[in-house]
């Protein structure tokens, strides 16, 4: 988890007569002025001024939360440093972005050379803890986190972030210590959200707790299949017991698959498990099944850029007909229309799916705006087994009832 609350609203005090166009704040003024912004960062000659400029303007940018938005905000943030340097909070502001493209590890090199320049600033720790966590360093997230309580020792989101820390190398009465401590001192501030924070992780807590031996917690989570099977109360704690316990990348990778789907099933929300895919591809890289399955997750919760990456990787490797789809989803998602047609079309040639014809009738509908060949892919979608509420929408749209009519597949 990111507990970081990013701050970065003001990056420098505007120096003497400096345009003040590039100020951000979300809570005064959500509409950016882009436009003069803009004209201010054209017309400044000052390097310093100049990369402080771009600095805000990229920081108005990730706020927005806009997936598309990031790329731009990179491009910013290269040019400020690369006219001022030492310009230390455009390199954390950097390191955030990077974090949130799936850059790992260029944001744990930024957020390193950051912490030479400003080696006491808890921002610091916290976001890099994030960057190493997500490359599997789970060691070097907890240094992190231990830097970020010494350094703000009455703050609730430390002490959470260091619970979550601890819980991940499986050292659960500490993290139940911390999270006493986070509770304390949201309670001070009656900080609900926070406070509804902790509560979840308590919930997760008791979770990965399991009171089977190692062997059978292990056979428990290897043979789970079925929605019954992955609803048993204790197979979370089961695949997290087999986590801990195994020895190699892969084992650890194949437990953190098995306990995604739980998570996904009891939490009800797409997108609860992200954190043990994105580990399963850390722990065994090179394993296309992981990274096919990192980047459909992320292309479902929007992340599209991110999720393409993988996806690429994957079909390098071993193409697939539910990764192709998956890719033009991504894709079709960024408006990449003609490369999500080729891969949806290469998709069903592959294996009919109803992924596939999903984004065939989408782009039939929405793109081409031909009623008729939509519904032949919405249908067929449904025909193979597509319930989703997503395809009963579309299928409204054209005026289809639910379920469809028994028609023949074409």
């Amino acid at each position: 988890m990111n507990f970081l609350f990013l701050a970065i609203v003001m990056f420098a005090a505007a120096s003497p007569g400096s345009s003040d166009a590039c100020l951000f704040d979300r809570d005064r003024s959500p509409s950016f002025d882009t436009a003069g912004c803009d004209a201010a960062i054209s017309a400044e000659t000052d390097a310093h001024e100049k990369a402080r400029l771009l600095a805000l303007r990229a920081y108005a940018k990730d706020d927005s939360g806009r997936e598309d938005q990031y790329t731009s905000a990179l491009t910013d943030l290269n040019l400020a440093l690369q006219l001022d340097p030492e310009f230390a909070m455009a390199r954390r502001e950097r390191a955030y972005v990077e974090n949130e493209l799936g850059e790992f590890k260029q944001a744990e090199a930024d957020l390193d050379a950051q912490a030479k320049l400003t080696p006491d600033e808890a921002k610091v720790c916290v976001e890099r803890a994030l960057s190493r966590f997500l490359q599997g360093n789970l060691e070097g997230a907890l240094e992190d986190r231990d830097r970020a309580t010494q350094m703000l020792p009455d703050n609730p989101s430390a002490w959470l972030g260091r619970a979550d820390a601890l819980m991940w190398l499986g050292r659960f009465d500490e993290a139940a210590q911390n999270l006493d401590k986070a509770t304390g001192f949201a309670q001070r501030t009656d900080n609900k959200d926070l406070l509804d924070q902790i509560a979840e992780e308590r919930a997760d807590l008791v979770r990965w707790r399991t009171t089977d031996d190692a062997a059978t917690a292990k056979r428990a989570c290897d043979t789970a299949q079925t929605n019954e099977d992955f609803l048993k109360p204790a197979l979370i704690g089961d695949c997290t017991r087999a986590f801990l316990d195994a020895t190699t990348g892969a084992a650890r990778a194949d437990a953190l698959t098995q306990r995604y789907t739980a998570i996904e099933l009891w939490k009800q929300h797409r997108g609860a498990g992200l954190e043990d895919l994105r580990l399963a591809y850390a722990f065994d890289p090179e394993n296309p099944d992981h990274q096919v399955n990192l980047g459909s997750l992320l292309v479902a919760v929007h992340r599209n850029h991110e999720g393409l990456k993988y996806l690429n990787m994957a079909i390098s490797r071993k193409p697939s007909a539910l990764a192709f789809a998956t890719r033009a989803a991504g894709e079709y998602n960024l408006t990449d229309y003609d490369t999500a047609f080729q891969d949806a079309k290469k998709s069903f040639e592959m294996k009919p799916n109803e992924l596939c014809l999903t984004v065939l009738g989408d782009l039939f509908y929405y793109v081409k705006h031909d009623a008729a060949s939509a519904k032949l892919y919405w249908v067929g979608a449904y025909h193979l087994g597509d319930r989703d509420d997503g395809l009963k929408a579309r299928l409204k749209d054209i005026g289809v009832s639910w379920p469809p009519p028994d028609e023949p597949a074409k």
